[in-house]
Formats: C-alpha cells, structure tokens, sequence
C-alpha cells in the first residue's frame, strides 16, 4: 500500500481526512490493511504471532510505516513540510484524544491498553525527522546512533506488547534491530544512491579509499573501483556479527509463539545478508529481495530449530 503527497497530509492530521474512522475497529481494520499490504523484508506480525498481541503490532507498524514514508518516500513533498507533519505526528502522539485519524485511533487504544510510554515513539520520529535532513555519517557510532532511534524501539515495543520488556533482553534486542537496519541500508544501495544517500560511514569509505560523492555518482558496477566490492563485504561481515550476537534474545523470550517469531526475524536478516554478500558490488544495480521460496525456507528454518527458552530473567 503506498500513499500519495495528499494522503500523507491526511494522515498527519488529526481528521483523518478521507480515512477519518468512526472508532477503534475501524481503526484497526486500516491499520491490519497496512501491516499485510506493505512489503517487508523481515515478518511483520506473522501468523507466528497470537491475534491478541498481532492487532497490536500492526498499531504500531502504522505509525512507523507512515511515518517513515513521509520522511523518505520521493513523494514531492518540500523538507520543510515534511518536518511539519513529522511535528503533527509528534502533537497527535502525546494527545489524549486522537480525533478521527486511524493511526492514532488505534495507537491509542494499544498505549493505554498496555501502558506504553511514548519515548520509543518520540525516538522513532527524532529518526525520521534526522532522514529529511540527510547526511553521511561520519562514523559507525554516528550510524548506529541513528539506528538506535530508528530501529532499536521497534524490538523495544515488541516486547512491551508481550510484556517482556527488561533491561537485560534491551541489550540484544537493540543488536537485533541495528543489525537489521544496517542489512536494510546495504540492500538498499541501489535505491538510496541515487536519491543522493550513502549511509556507508565517511570512515570506512576512507579505509577503502573511496568517497561518498564516487558513490552517488555510480550506476553500475563498472562505475566503481573492486575496493567497493570489499567495502560491501566488509559492511555485511561487521553487521552479520552484530545481528549473530543479538541472537541470544531468543533464549531469553519465554513465550513461544514470540520466539518463533525472532527467529523468522534473526532468519530473515540472515538470508538478506546472505544474498547481499552473492551479489557482493552488484549490489549497486541489484536489490537483494527475499522470494517465496526464500520465505518458505526461513520458515521451515524456524520450526526446525526453535527451542526452549534457556535463560530466565
């Protein structure tokens, strides 16, 4: 499901617009329609998942997912009206009554529901208002500064939703979420360059002797030095090791259903990366995609290896 300029507007105000709803299930009906209609590489509420915390994931996923669209979806939308509707979004968050917009509607009803407090969200929005405003990070600590506002909430609102959240399973999770948007960032060389955006670090670009512009500028393979292809296995080494380490949060996740659904996740990110590393520099023409086979490898993967919880907190 993609929106237009106009429906994002509406989406960012408190009327709702042409998707003004009557109430909580009408609400959710839009924000169900979202979660299952949008592509994602990685599981967004999955069958995996009970219903009673699945309607829940797929809140929140409205809010990010429109969220994020209007910070960095080519949209003809002006920077400075972008970080307007990114403010509307923050107002409508700490209000107590969302009015008729479905995204908040639903956002509402999840948040008192289970008593989520609105700093993930804030976090998510300092993100996004950071993409309006992009600029190659100077370093892996500034690149993963950013991810831990943009990703890490999201492992943090999911175990809210289960009840799970503690500072311990905190630690991987964030591992889990970085690693997952860094695996994002370097499948999407083909669609970032030429928008302008190279999240590959100005250091690591240094060591490898390349330049964010050469970047930019590069269509295709030929266009670039066979340092790039190093660069690229590189990046997708460092970020498998990352995501690797954050596995450990499945022996720490007591319910089941939730377990499984991290490991399609942690699966998931692990067949990205491997189908980036194949392409190695081809991956400035090519975006890696998981396929239904893919899915339905990651799957049977899934149910074979899940286990037992291990670690108690």
């Amino acid at each position: 499901m993609k929106f237009t300029a106009a429906e994002l507007e509406e989406l960012a105000d408190r009327s709702g617009g042409t998707f003004a709803v009557n109430g909580v299930q009408a609400a959710e009906g839009f924000t169900r329609r979202l979660a299952l209609g949008h592509y994602e590489n990685f599981p967004v509420a999955s069958f995996l998942l009970p219903a009673a915390q699945r309607r829940h994931v797929f809140n929140i996923y409205a809010f990010a997912r429109i969220a994020d669209d209007i910070a960095d979806e080519p949209n003809g939308l002006a920077s400075e009206r972008r970080l307007f509707m990114l403010d509307n979004f923050r107002r409508l968050l700490h209000e107590e009554e969302p009015g008729a917009n479905p995204v908040f509607t639903a956002l509402r009803r999840t948040r008192d529901e289970l008593d989520i407090p609105t700093t993930p969200f804030d976090r998510l929005l300092d993100a996004f208002r950071s993409d309006v405003r992009f600029r190659t990070p100077a370093n892996m600590k500034e690149l993963l500064a950013y991810c831990h506002n943009s990703a890490d909430p999201i492992g943090e609102l999911l175990l809210r939703v289960f009840g799970l959240w503690h500072p311990v399973r905190a630690e991987y999770s964030d591992m889990i979420c970085s690693a997952l948007q860094l695996a994002n960032f370097w499948q999407d060389f083909s669609r970032d360059l030429p928008r302008g955006r190279c999240y590959v670090p100005a250091d690591i670009l240094k060591q490898f002797n390349l330049v964010p512009e050469q970047l930019r500028r590069a269509r295709r393979r030929r266009d670039l030095p066979d340092a790039f292809g190093d660069c690229v296995a590189h990046l997708i080494e460092d970020t498998r090791v990352r995501l690797e380490r954050g596995a450990s949060l499945l022996d720490m996740t007591p319910h089941m259903r939730l377990r499984m659904e991290l490991a399609a996740i942690v699966n998931g990110g692990r067949a990205i990366l491997n189908k980036a590393e194949r392409l190695g520099a081809d991956i400035i023409e090519f975006r890696p995609n998981l396929r239904t086979f893919d899915l339905g490898i990651i799957l049977l993967k899934t149910l074979l290896r899940i286990r037992p919880a291990g670690i108690r907190l």
